[in-house]
């Protein structure tokens, strides 16, 4: 068959051969342990200075590099690994949309903002939450394939903060978890954290709810 007599698609025309690699079998045992990593339920976010560690130990291990010096793993080569093996940045977990801003919400702000501007900046307070999921992984990894299906871990501890416009009056932190006495609390013989500054308080799921704010307000 003549190479003239082929018609390729506009696909096939741009493809690019990857070179090959210099240590075929290293890339294949790291490639394969990739594969698992991103498999197993438990495992972390991947990263290049991760590929970088495994591929070192590796280089100890295979007995066909036995007695050679490791090589330095650098970036042209960890760009190729990822370009031969479709290693890509990847969302390992789905979230909604953040919420939408329309002309109600934006009238609103507009009249906060009007409201503020009848008090002098020291007596212009701001509060605000924030929550600390503290069980949650990264849901950013270099992975083989798109997965889906794993749901985050949102175990969370909400934080309230308090604060006037020159940040010269910090009000104490609020924390709202789920547990009367954490064990950490136990474990440090902490009954409260009036002690520390702050105040500890809790439901059911943790979060902010109306019989907090208005203790908090009072």
């Amino acid at each position: 068959m003549h190479l003239d007599d082929m018609d390729l698609s506009k696909y096939q025309a741009k493809v690019k051969k990857n070179r090959q690699p210099a240590w075929m079998t290293l890339e294949a045992a790291l490639i394969e342990w990739q594969i698992r990593y991103d498999r197993h339920p438990d495992s972390g976010p991947t990263t290049g200075d991760l590929l970088r560690y495994k591929a070192t130990e590796f280089w100890g291990k295979l007995p066909e590099y036995a007695g050679k010096e490791c090589p330095k793993w650098t970036e042209g080569w960890l760009a190729g690994f990822k370009k031969r093996h479709s290693l890509k940045e990847r969302r390992r977990f789905g979230e909604a949309a953040d919420a939408e801003l329309n002309e109600d919400s934006e009238r609103i702000m507009e009249e906060i903002r009007q409201e503020c501007k009848k008090y002098t900046a020291d007596c212009v307070y701001n509060m605000d939450e924030t929550g600390y999921y503290w069980k949650m992984k990264p849901d950013q990894s270099l992975s083989t394939f798109e997965e889906s299906g794993r749901k985050k871990d949102k175990a969370r501890i909400t934080v309230n903060l308090t604060c006037n416009a020159l940040g010269t009056d910090r009000l104490p932190l609020w924390f709202i978890g789920k547990a009367n006495r954490p064990n950490c609390f136990r474990s440090e013989r902490l009954y409260s954290l009036e002690t520390l500054g702050a105040h500890w308080r809790h439901n059911d799921t943790a979060w902010m709810n109306h019989y907090i704010i208005k203790e908090y307000l009072r």
